[in-house]
């Protein structure tokens, strides 16, 4: 599945017609993207070919495939995850890789002395988070303008400012 990009899973059926809702996640921009997909496909590789798309809430894509045509088949994917293939929507992928650009990045304070690794940055959340890899557990920080003094590209660092407390108050176990 490494081809392949994580969209969201089957939350809802509607109607009796095949209709179905895919919860989406990611970012606003992200699930705008999604209204130009075409396929679909689940973990274990079957193929829907989309005949309609609506946003609903911002956050569930509404499909019509041509596989699917009543509400029992529709119901037979209810809580399966959907992917979609790279390359297959460009404007997607060039936001994936924009997002995760920091991704492996290393955290350092304003001091000078190293915080972790970011091992990921969520975004589907109202305020996106980095998720950080530290020697001895990982820490939850937002991912905002305001903490971020300095993104250095050619030495893969990002140098932050955060607020007293916060890494205390923030770190988890893995």
């Amino acid at each position: 599945m490494s081809d392949n990009i994580y969209i969201g899973y089957v939350a809802k059926t509607h109607g009796l017609n095949g209709m179905f809702s895919i919860k989406l996640i990611g970012t606003k921009e992200f699930c705008d993207f999604c209204k130009k997909i075409r396929k679909i496909y689940t973990y274990d590789y079957f193929e829907f070919n989309i005949q309609t798309t609506e946003l609903n809430s911002n956050i569930f894509l509404k499909i019509k495939t041509k596989e699917i045509s009543n509400r029992e088949e529709a119901k037979l994917i209810l809580r399966k995850e959907i992917y979609i293939k790279k390359g297959e929507v460009l404007e997607i992928d060039e936001l994936i890789e924009e997002q995760n650009k920091f991704v492996n990045f290393q955290v350092i304070n304003k001091e000078k002395k190293e915080i972790g690794v970011i091992k990921e940055i969520d975004y589907n959340r109202i305020q996106p988070i980095m998720i950080i890899k530290t020697k001895k557990n990982n820490i939850l920080a937002p991912y905002i303008e305001n903490f971020i003094l300095k993104k250095d590209i050619r030495n893969n660092q990002i140098t932050v400012d955060f607020p007293d407390g916060l890494i205390e108050n923030c770190a988890f176990d893995d």
